[in-house]
This record gives structure tokens, sequence and C-alpha cells, in this order.
């Protein structure tokens, strides 16, 4: 595949301006979650408030990023959507709190925790990107999550420790390019990051497609095709650490996407004080 940022440009719009797409996938998801929220929470409400969460999370960011690559400022909706996208990982971590069966496995991959982390941490959503990574170090090292071999996630669980200052020694060991990047790091090295991180944006690239159907391409879901997460939250802790890596010279980094502009003090989503106030009626119940 030869990717295209204005190919890829033209088909997310193309998408957002389907109205079957904002009929399935914005409003009836939100008239679910309207009407489950006026309810106590249940196993089943809750699987079924994080499935529609997913479809809101998915709707909001691709059409932030279609407005975003139009020149718009729709910096303050791209977050909301990764508030959005926690929510689902969170409401799915609930569901193993409350059932009483052991090991009981979260409904959730290792790819889609690792890209709602990336996503939170690469658009300054802290509070639920720190969140995300606790759950990422919690399962970096089992095989509770569905797919679990995953060289994204472990980068961003080994990202999330280097973040956090954690010891070098608890790393979950990523692999490859990946490795190399949290090693250069570490080091603050800035010079050993630049070909790991071209080499993380060809990745990128080869995997935000999949039509020959060989696997589960990490970005392939919109807007991360146009939109490296996982490159951008790397670049947002060398920054913390003081690290200064050059932007790298690659087509992925020729959008605005590449650039967050977000306030400082990210503004979560209506639903987000919703739901906390929901599934506080959970804790209630059990004590």
């Amino acid at each position: 595949m030869t990717w295209n940022l204005a190919v890829i440009t033209g088909e997310m719009r193309a998408w957002v301006e389907d109205s079957a797409n904002r009929t399935f996938m914005y409003t009836e998801p939100l008239a679910l979650v309207d009407e489950l929220l006026g309810a106590a929470p249940s196993s089943q409400s809750i699987a079924s408030v994080a499935t529609s969460i997913e479809s809101l999370a998915s709707w909001e960011a691709t059409s932030a990023a279609v407005a975003i690559l139009a020149n718009e400022d729709q910096w303050q909706r791209m977050q909301q959507s990764a508030y959005l996208s926690s929510w689902k990982i969170r409401l799915l971590d609930l569901l193993i709190a409350i059932d009483e069966r052991p090991r009981r496995r979260p409904r959730y991959s290792a790819d889609e925790l690792a890209l709602s982390f990336a996503g939170c941490l690469a658009l300054g959503c802290f509070e639920p990107s720190t969140l995300l990574g606790n759950l990422l170090f919690r399962y970096g090292r089992t095989d509770r999550l569905m797919r679990p071999n995953s060289v994204l996630a472990s980068f961003m669980t080994d990202l999330f420790q280097v973040w956090q200052k954690a010891p070098v020694g608890e790393m979950a060991a990523a692999r490859g390019f990946y490795s190399d990047l949290i090693d250069g790091l570490h080091r603050k090295d800035p010079a050993s990051i630049a070909q790991p991180l071209l080499d993380a944006c060809a990745y990128h690239v080869e995997q935000s497609d999949d039509r020959g159907d060989s696997g589960f391409p990490e970005f392939e879901e919109y807007p991360h095709p146009v939109f490296p997460v996982e490159i951008i939250g790397f670049l947002e802790v060398c920054g913390t650490l003081g690290v200064k890596v050059e932007e790298p010279d690659h087509p992925l980094f020729d959008s605005p996407l590449a650039r967050p502009q977000f306030p400082a003090a990210p503004t979560p989503p209506a639903l987000h004080h919703q739901l906390l106030d929901w599934i506080a009626v959970v804790r209630t119940q059990r004590g």
C-alpha cells in the first residue's frame, strides 16, 4: 500500500459525511447511553455502555481529525474523544471487578489498551493516561488480555514506566526499533533516537492498512492512519524529560494532526462526569 495523506483524508471525510455512519456511530449510541445512564448499572448495561462509548469515541475522533485537517480548531473535541476512549477500557475493567469468576479476562485487546493510553498521552489528557498506563503495567506481563503478544503494548508499557521514572529493570521488553527508542530515551541520547523514530513511522504506515485481511493492524481504524498517537506520545514524554528530539522527516508529520495544539488543562466531555456518577453506584452497592 502507498500511504497518501490526501487520499486517506478524503476517505475519512466521506465516511464522516455519510449520514448512515453518523446514525450508527453517534446518534444511536448516544441515545442508548442516555437511556442506560438513567437506570441503575448492571453487568449487561455496563457492557452495552462500553460498546456505545467506543462508537462515540471513534466518531468524535474521526470527525475532529477531518476538521483539523481542514485547518479548523477542533483539538478540544479531540481531547474529549480520548476521554471517551478511556471510558470503554474503564467500564470493561469494572466488569472484572464485579465478576466473581477467577481470572476473568478483560474484554479488550492489548492493542486497544495501548492505543487508548497513547491517545490520551499524545493529547495531554494525563489523568486518564495515568490510569490506562497502570492497567498496561498490571497486564503487561500476563496473557490475560486478548491478543497479548503486542509489540505496541510492550512499547507503551515501557514508555509509561519511563514517563513515571520506573527502574530500568521493570521494563516490559519492547522489541526492535521500539526498544531502541526506549533505550535512547533512558540514556537521554537524541542522536540514537532519530533512526528508530523513522522506523516507527514506517511501521505505523505499514500497520495502518489490512486490505489482505492478514491480521490485526494496530492503526487501521480512523483516525489512526493519519494520527500516530504512539509516536506523538513518545515525543511528549521526551519533552517532559528534557530530551530534545527533532521531529521525524516523514510524511506522517506533513499534517497538522502530528502537532497537537491543545489547552494545558483538558476539558472532559459531559459524559465523563455522568459516567463517574453512574459507576459510583456500583462501588456503593459493593461496599
